[in-house]
C-alpha cells in the first residue's frame, strides 16, 4: 500500500521542522487507513459469498433431482397407498389412476403420495406388526 503524505492540517505557517513530526504525520494517516483495512470485515465478506454459493448449488441440485424419473420404489410405494385406500375415496383412486404414467417425475409422484396419504393416514405400528405377522 503506498503511502501519502497529507499536508500539515494546521494554517499555513506552521511547518513541520524536523523528521520526528514528518514520521509522526505519516503514522496518524498509516492508522486512519488501518481503521478501513479491517480482517473481520474480508472474512464476511468471503464467507457470506461461500454460503451464497452453496445454497445457489443446493437449490439447483434440488430443482434438477424433482425433475428426474421416479424410482420403481416410489410407484411401489404409490400402489400400496391406492391399494390401501378406503372405498369411499373412489374418486381420489381414479385420479391417480388417470395421472399415473411410467414418466413420473419424483415431484409428481410425491403430490399424489401425499394425497393419497392424506386420505388414509397412517395406522400404528401395532397394526402393522400384527398384519406383518399374519402374513403366510
Amino acid at each position: 500500500m503506498p503511502r501519502r503524505i497529507l499536508p500539515c492540517p494546521a494554517p499555513q505557517t506552521a511547518r513541520i521542522d524536523s523528521w520526528r513530526n514528518a514520521v509522526y504525520f505519516i503514522k496518524i494517516k498509516e492508522m486512519q487507513d488501518n481503521n478501513m483495512n479491517q480482517p473481520w470485515l474480508k472474512t464476511a465478506i468471503f464467507w457470506s459469498i461461500v454460503i451464497g454459493i452453496i445454497f445457489a448449488v443446493f437449490q439447483y441440485t434440488q430443482k434438477s433431482e424433482n425433475k428426474q424419473p421416479a424410482a420403481v420404489l416410489m410407484h411401489e410405494r404409490l400402489y400400496q397407498c391406492a391399494r390401501d385406500l378406503p372405498a369411499s375415496q373412489k374418486a381420489l383412486l381414479r385420479r391417480i389412476q388417470q395421472q399415473a404414467h411410467a414418466q413420473l417425475t419424483q415431484q409428481e409422484i410425491m403430490q399424489l403420495l401425499k394425497e393419497c396419504k392424506n386420505a388414509s393416514p397412517a395406522q400404528s405400528k401395532e397394526f402393522y406388526l400384527k398384519r406383518l405377522k399374519s402374513l403366510d
